[in-house]
């Protein structure tokens, strides 16, 4: 599918402070904003100066309207810190929408379908736009809810919990350190849900986070009747698909040049791919 690719000025609609050092930034730019397809990321210069240097791509979080995309993010370096001083009316400079994002699958949205959300820290970002797409698209109905999994390593990086459950989402919270929800990994989780699902249904998984996470979904689907696709976001450089810093080995039976799979970029083919079609390294 071929991208549309914008560079535009964004204007600062509010940025706010949400729980320690995350954010949500809301932008007003409508040559973006209609472009973009849930899953896709922006590619924002974050300062007019010349350091931080590179632009840094963010996760789509919302798209409220035609005209306005959000972000959420968390100050971690000099570019998230500079923005997060943004205040309303400022204009940024951005490129996208970028990559490509979630399919949802028509069988999805059967009564013999059932579909998981799992979002590891800030990877649960681009999934809130995903679950009020497919409420939209398949109302909740009673005693059979979709379910988000939402994983952390502490209870102060838990996000978004609200956000599912207003949309009618049955929220499953999980921190390594036990401080929130059930103690462990959302794999833990996960693994349990499918032991216990029954076996007629057909479970779509949407996920995004670590890299480390997206492996031990994959052990977990891995010979089971059960599809996952992934957000490989955290690999993104320069988000424009030229430095091929984030090349991943994807299955092909018909590559001529490599020993049975090709390689294809998280930025440009990505960020979402099907789990199943990975070469694990």
């Amino acid at each position: 599918m071929a991208q549309i690719k914008i560079s535009a000025k964004a204007r600062v609609v509010s940025n706010n402070r949400i729980s320690g050092s995350y954010y949500i930034m809301a932008l007003e730019c409508k040559e973006i904003a209609s472009q973009i397809r849930i899953g896709q990321f922006i590619h924002i210069r974050c300062d007019d100066g010349i350091k931080p240097f590179l632009r840094r791509p963010f996760s789509v979080y919302r798209i409220p309207s035609k005209s306005e995309f959000w972000i959420l993010y968390k100050v971690i370096g000099e570019g998230t810190r500079l923005l997060s001083v943004k205040g309303e009316g400022d204009v940024i400079d951005v490129v996208g929408p970028c990559g490509n994002g979630f399919f949802i699958q028509p069988s999805d949205l059967s009564d013999r379908s059932s579909v998981i959300l799992i979002g590891g820290g800030r990877g649960i970002a681009p999934l809130v736009a995903l679950g009020e797409e497919l409420v939209k698209m398949k109302p909740v109905s009673a005693g059979k809810r979709p379910i988000a999994i939402i994983g952390a390593r502490s209870k102060e990086d838990i996000l978004c919990v609200g956000d599912f459950k207003k949309i009618g989402f049955d929220v499953k919270i999980v921190t390594e350190d036990s401080s929130a929800g059930e103690g462990g990994r959302v794999t833990d989780v996960l693994d349990k849900l499918l032991r216990i699902t029954n076996d007629e249904l057909r479970i779509t998984i949407y996920a995004c986070g670590p890299n480390a996470m997206l492996r031990s979904i994959y052990g977990i689907i891995k010979g089971k009747d059960a599809e996952c696709y992934g957000s490989f976001e955290e690999m993104i450089t320069c988000g424009l698909g030229a430095c091929m810093g984030c090349v991943m080995k994807i299955q092909n039976s018909k590559s001529k040049i490599q020993n049975g799979f090709e390689y294809k970029r998280v930025c440009k083919e990505g960020p979402v791919f099907n789990l199943k079609d990975i070469v694990w390294r």
